[in-house]
């Protein structure tokens, strides 16, 4: 082998090695795009998951809240009614053991 040869090899190599440092650059820059694309879509589906599940909760929260002041309503309106009956009934014992 001569002289020639022996540099055209190395010219070879040389360029195979920065035709493969391209493509393995390339192929990385590629695939950091698309997992950065993942990962955005990704947040990006569970924040708006996230939110409308905190609005359901919520609405949830109105909901028993609303039931809760209602029973409390309920309750109160049977709690003074039996009070008024039991002052009834009181009154009419006094007036019997007059």
């Amino acid at each position: 082998m001569n002289m020639l040869d022996m540099e055209l090899d190395n010219e070879c190599k040389l360029k195979i090695i920065i035709v493969l440092l391209f493509f393995i650059i390339g192929y990385l820059g590629i695939m950091t795009g698309i997992i950065a694309m993942s990962l955005k879509w990704g947040f990006y589906t569970y924040n708006n998951k996230f939110d409308h599940l905190k609005e359901l909760l919520l609405h949830h929260k109105e909901e028993c809240r609303s039931i809760a002041d209602n029973t409390i309503k309920i309750n109160t309106r049977e709690i003074n009614n039996n009070e008024e009956s039991s002052k009834g009934e009181n009154e009419k014992m006094n007036e019997n053991n007059e």
